[in-house]
């Protein structure tokens, strides 16, 4: 997986998430978006149903990181904050459009927040 980074001061984090999962370039995705602003889980399913992918229905709570998919879409929570983070998540590493690839269990400490849900999905034949 390639890493796509957000251009500073932009929060097109999940519209970076879905280039990295599909492999198109984030002006691709943001034309496909139609916006280059937050994204909620309801676009990012629709996006990825767009590229050929079926989404979960739903966002799911972390409970056990080793029972996450190896692929799927993380969202970071911060303290204080309403807004949050997409992150990819790759076979136990971050793929963050922010601050780069890390593990699992370091990256938490990195973002200074904490990774609460997950959006799984499967590529449609």
């Amino acid at each position: 997986m390639k890493l796509i980074t957000q251009p500073e001061g932009s929060t097109v984090c999940g519209q970076c998430c879905v280039a990295m999962i599909v492999g198109v370039s984030l002006n691709s995705c943001l034309t496909v978006f139609c916006h280059d602003w937050a994204t909620s889980p309801k676009v990012l399913r629709w996006a990825l149903k767009y590229y050929h992918y079926t989404p979960a229905r739903r966002l799911l709570k972390i409970k056990l990181p080793a029972l996450l998919p190896d692929l799927c879409i993380l969202k970071l929570t911060y303290p204080f904050q309403q807004m949050g983070h997409w992150v990819v998540y790759n076979a136990g590493q971050i793929y963050c459009s922010v601050h780069g690839i890390y593990d699992y269990n370091k990256y938490e400490a990195v973002a200074d927040g904490k990774l609460t849900h997950y959006l799984g999905f499967t590529k449609t034949k």
